[in-house]
């Protein structure tokens, strides 16, 4: 968290005065010195050019005294450290996502969310928006529920079979 928050200390140096910090960031579980033994994909010894290029080290979160199995809180932890460091919070989304890849563990829960912060340099920041803007944000999917505006929906790109993230009258 000390680090990523040390690059955001960087960028914020070159931001406006009015500038804003979008951040998305997921969570972890503590787990024991090694893990769970996985030995291919992002945890590979043997990785290189057309393979998986390993993003994160398993940490014992033992000395951090949190317990194995234990959410980490890592998106909480880095907006406290961010707000320590000066930032404003301006909002916490939920960015919700109805077609997440299940659970692989079979003790807990399908995430089907991420967090992403809204954060701001200074309290100057004005929020600009056009009326098509305005016209997607009260949109709320049907089925969900949540605070408006803070209740964000994943939704799958039906020509792509991917991922959009732009309503269409927002992006035209």
């Amino acid at each position: 968290i000390k680090h990523l928050c040390d690059i955001f200390d960087e960028a914020k140096e070159v931001l406006r005065d009015d500038g804003t910090c979008w951040v998305n960031i997921g969570d972890t579980y503590a787990s024991g010195p090694k893990g769970n033994k996985a030995k291919s994909g992002l945890q590979s010894e043997n990785y290189g050019i057309g393979k998986d290029i390993p993003m994160k080290k398993n940490i014992n979160w033992k000395n951090q005294n949190i317990p194995k199995k234990s959410l980490c809180m890592i998106p909480q932890r880095f907006a406290i450290e961010m707000i320590n460091r000066g930032w404003i919070l301006r909002n916490t989304i939920i960015w919700h996502k109805p077609n997440c890849m299940p659970e692989s563990a079979k003790d807990r829960f399908t995430v089907d969310f991420e967090y992403i912060y809204f954060f701001a340099k200074s309290n100057k920041t004005i929020f600009w928006t056009n009326e098509k803007t305005l016209r997607c944000v009260g949109i709320r999917p049907p089925g969900t529920k949540g605070i408006e505006g803070e209740d964000w929906e994943y939704r799958t790109c039906p020509k792509c079979q991917g991922s959009g993230t732009i309503p269409e009258e927002v992006s035209e």
